[in-house]
Parts: C-alpha cells; sequence; structure tokens
C-alpha cells in the first residue's frame, strides 16, 4: 500500500490535524536508536504495545542520567536563544522529573545533580569558545508523518525528533584544539573540509562516553531533513551551503557532530550521516522486536548492563528484573 511522507519542519507538540493519540504514538528518534542496546524497550514502547492489540503503558519515566541532560540543555538553548533573539519556551518538567528532584532532595544530594549541571554548561561555554560556530537554528523539532492511501497516520512508518543545534563552523574561526579535533576526524573518516566553512548538525550529550547510537541519532535527523529541507534553507538564505565536505576518494558526504558536556573539557566527534543503512536497520528491529534484553545488532548478551539502572522499563515485565513492594531491584 503506498505511504505518503510528509515532514513537518516547524516547532510545535503535535500536528492538530492528528489525533493527540496517534502523535503520541509516533516513536522518537531516540526510542528507535535505543534498540540496537537492548530489545526491550521497544518491545513494550507503546506503539508496538498498540499494534499487538495491547494497552499502551503511557510511561514518562524519570531517571538522573535523563534529568541531568534536560537540566543542561535548558540553559545551553537559552543561550543560542539568546543570540538567534528568539524566545526559549519555559521548561516543563513532567511529574516523575519533579518526583525526582524531591527524592534526590531528601537523599540530600540534589546539590550534587544542580553542580553537574552547572559543570556541563560550563563545558559547553568551553565548547562554543573553541568553535564559534555561527548559530542557525535551535531545538529544531522534524517529524516525518506516513499514511496509506487513505489517509489514515500509519505510527510504525513514522518518526520524530528534536535536532539540538544546526550551525554553520568557519575554519578560521577555529582554536587551535578544535582545529586539531576536525584533523583527527578528518584522517579517521577520510573526508576533507569543502571551501572554508561547513554546516553541520550538532547534538549535545551531557555525558562523556561515545555510543553507537549518537551516530544513528545524527543519521535519523539527517534522512529527516534531507528531503529538500536543506535546498530550502539554503534558498531562503537560513545557510550558506549545505553540510557538506570533500571525502578524500572524491565524493562528498554529510557530517554531524556530537558534543559531549560531562568532563572539564567538551569531548567532541564527528560521524559521516549520509548513510541511512544502519538507522534502517535499527528501525525495522524497533517496529519487529522480541521481548528479550539482547541486541541483535551487538552481541546477543543477556547479562545487565549500565544503562538497566537508567531504564523506565525494568519494572514494567523486563526479563531481568522484578520488583517487590519496597521498591528493591531482584534479579529474576
Amino acid at each position: 500500500m503506498p505511504y505518503n511522507h510528509k515532514h513537518n519542519i516547524k516547532y510545535k507538540k503535535y500536528d492538530k490535524w492528528i489525533a493527540k493519540e496517534i502523535w503520541t504514538l509516533i516513536p522518537r528518534v531516540t526510542e528507535v536508536c535505543g534498540v540496537i542496546t537492548c530489545m526491550f524497550p521497544a518491545w513494550q514502547n507503546d506503539v508496538n504495545r498498540t499494534a499487538r492489540g495491547e494497552e499502551p503503558l503511557n510511561i514518562q519515566g524519570a531517571n538522573y542520567a535523563s534529568l541531568r541532560g534536560t537540566l543542561t540543555h535548558y540553559p545551553i538553548q537559552e543561550f543560542i536563544d539568546g543570540i538567534l533573539e528568539v524566545e526559549t519556551e519555559p521548561l516543563e518538567l513532567s511529574a516523575n522529573d519533579n518526583k525526582l528532584l524531591a527524592n534526590l532532595k531528601k537523599m540530600d544530594v540534589l546539590d550534587d545533580l544542580y553542580d553537574e549541571v552547572a559543570s556541563g554548561v560550563d563545558t559547553f561555554i568551553k565548547w562554543w569558545e573553541m568553535y564559534n560556530p555561527i548559530p542557525l537554528v535551535s531545538e529544531q523539532e522534524i517529524v516525518m508523518i506516513s499514511q496509506d492511501e487513505n489517509g489514515r497516520v500509519d505510527p510504525t512508518k513514522s518518526l520524530k525528533g528534536t535536532m539540538d543545534f544546526i550551525a554553520e563552523i568557519h575554519i578560521d574561526e577555529l582554536s587551535k584544539t578544535a582545529y586539531q579535533e576536525l584533523k583527527y576526524y578528518s584522517k579517521k573518516e577520510d573526508f576533507e573540509i569543502l571551501n572554508d566553512k561547513f554546516t553541520t548538525i550538532i547534538d549535545w550529550k551531557s555525558g562523556k562516553d561515545a555510543w553507537k547510537s549518537h551516530q544513528l541519532q545524527l543519521t535519523a535527523y539527517d534522512m529527516l531533513v534531507n528531503d529538500g529541507w536543506w535546498e530550502e534553507a539554503e534558498r531562503t538564505g537560513l545557510i550558506t551551503q549545505p553540510p557538506l565536505m570533500r571525502s578524500l576518494y572524491g565524493f562528498e558526504a554529510r557530517y554531524g557532530m556530537c558534543v559531549k558536556t560531562g568532563g572539564k573539557r567538551p569531548l567532541t566527534t564527528i560521524y559521516d550521516v549520509g548513510e541511512h543503512k544502519d538507522f534502517f536497520l535499527a528501525w525495522d528491529l524497533f517496529n519487529n522486536p522480541e521481548a528479550t534484553t539482547y541486541s541483535q545488532t551487538q552481541k546477543k548478551s543477556t547479562g545487565l548492563k549500565r544503562i538497566c539502572m537508567f531504564c523506565e522499563y525494568r519494572n514494567n515485565g523486563c526479563p531481568l528484573f522484578s520488583w517487590s513492594k519496597q521498591g528493591e531491584i531482584q534479579l529474576t
């Protein structure tokens, strides 16, 4: 059955012509990318539960890592929006986020969270001074809607996400450290900068580690905006050129940046985002998951992972966990 793909590049919580209950079923890019680490969240995701005829869980989980990321992102967004002279929407924390804040306060560790957030923002400022970017777009919501020939939205073929930042980088404005980073990745990824500047999608991470999902996430954003959006942005003067660099083999490719602010100094990783095959494999796996904690894209390990302590689904049927009434974690 043929599908029409509509791209919405406007920042809003949901399209008025789409029922809110359908909008909430459309998976986010980050949810799809997470399947390469563990399939169980995909199995319990509301879009897949609905497809199996089960009731949605409507999970709005909160954990320390995600809350730290939210609180770190917001002042970064305010900083960039101030340069762009646009108003930043008020930060809205979920009920579970506020509950977690209250619990951290009771445990007398709330200041530790705020210290990490402040450190992350300081690290972001260091990155900004290293790269001197020209901001173009901040916190851009992107949506791809797929409809059948009768106009019905299919959440399994639709996708949504938010790009943190699109910027123009000028080579002659880079600090020595930033230039060395670019040279390192140019050798690793076999590319050279096209002309003296380039446009790139940038994603902020409040941690320190590099994950395969980071590249998939940037790849998905590139896929979502690649269908004519770059050309329109260039035509209207939003950007001076698409995010192209020339590989050492002569062809042009697109690259994105992941900036990690969890350490004392920023860590920038540059990824080739023009090849979408791996993301489509992850998306197919997300839509056809198994009720297991391993992932077919990595070693089929059933052991506990570090991310398990941050998972919102561990007390919703996870094969590795059961929860007592006292809330204690017990291995099954």
